[in-house]
């Protein structure tokens, strides 16, 4: 029995190394057979020119707090009076094509689920 699985263990073991070294042989090689790239000659390379920049600061257009005008409160209060105060605002909120949800008036009846088990 012993001689059995030693056996059977060095045959994996000679797989195995087979398995591995010619995966490493064909990855070697195939590395090795990429060729170099050439070497840029003279007649190949052109001159250089750098690309033209052009640099804009977000802060160029910058401009700071100023105060507004502060506006009469009184007169601010008779505007909204006058457009109809918050219900203006209300009827604004809900506009004419929303319709409410509306439940049927059976909706509560479970007599069709049927009798329990």
């Amino acid at each position: 029995m012993k001689e059995v699985l030693a056996r059977n263990f060095f045959k994996a073991l000679v797989f195995f190394s087979l398995f591995f070294y010619t995966a490493f042989l064909l990855c070697t090689s195939a590395s090795r057979a990429q060729s170099e790239p050439e070497a840029p000659t003279a007649k190949h390379v052109a001159p250089f020119t750098p690309p033209v920049f052009f640099y804009s600061s977000v802060f160029d257009n910058y401009h700071g707090y100023q105060d507004q005008e502060v506006a009469s409160w009184l007169e601010a209060n008779e505007t909204v009076g006058r457009i109809g105060g918050w219900r203006y605002y209300l009827e604004e909120a809900v506009q004419p094509h929303q319709h409410p949800i509306t439940r049927p008036e059976d909706s509560h009846d479970h007599s069709s689920h049927g009798d329990k088990p």
